[in-house]
């Protein structure tokens, strides 16, 4: 297990799972670039932060990308992040959870928050809330790794985590090493090139 090496690559959540948003030929080229990681680098095991109740009942997709990518391969595949019940086990909130107590700290009310300084100090306070949460999230991913059968690793993750987990990882012993900091990043750093404001 020392030799074995965990590989990460940093994605927006939004490639993911199967949605309206992202244009069906970056699924193709993230779903080939996944196959391409496992063959190259010898991956016996796929993991990634997400979870099947944030597909089911939070996306409402029929697909979770990263999985079906590793089963196609023929390579296990596991869920890490923390679902319902780990979150309330471990005190951590969702970041809609966050949000909706942002708002209420100004006595919002609505869904939609049209004074827009208003929204942006809610959207950086909630950011900033949630931030407080990675390390315990972080350790759970660590955790669930930790139990994975032996052979080299692809972790999927979100961008802002990657050199955190690296470094986590890192500091309990693991070989991590970083593929990608954030695949995709001309795309997915601004959403207006996926017809999003």
């Amino acid at each position: 297990m020392k030799n074995d090496i965990i590989y990460i690559v940093g994605v927006d959540h939004l490639i993911q799972y199967r949605n309206n948003i992202v244009p069906v030929n970056l699924f193709t080229e993230f779903t080939d670039y996944i196959a391409d990681i496992i063959k190259k680098y010898d991956v016996k095991t796929v993991a990634e932060e997400f979870n099947r109740e944030y597909l089911d009942d939070v996306y409402f997709s029929p697909e979770a990308t990263v999985e079906s990518a590793a089963v196609k391969a023929g390579v296990e595949h596991f869920f890490c992040d923390p679902g319902n019940d780990d979150r309330s086990r471990l005190g951590i909130p969702y970041f809609a959870d966050i949000r909706n107590m942002m708002k209420e700290k100004y006595g919002i009310h609505e869904k939609f928050i049209s004074d827009i300084n208003i929204r942006k100090k809610i959207d950086r306070e909630t950011i900033a809330e949630s931030k407080k949460y990675w390390q315990i999230r972080e350790e759970y991913w660590y955790d669930i790794i930790s139990d994975m059968p032996r052979g080299n690793i692809l972790f999927i993750c979100g961008h802002e985590h990657v050199l955190r987990f690296k470094d986590l990882l890192r500091q309990n012993g693991r070989n991590a090493e970083v593929l990608e900091t954030f695949w995709q990043i001309e795309v997915f750093s601004d959403y207006t090139k996926l017809g999003l404001s």
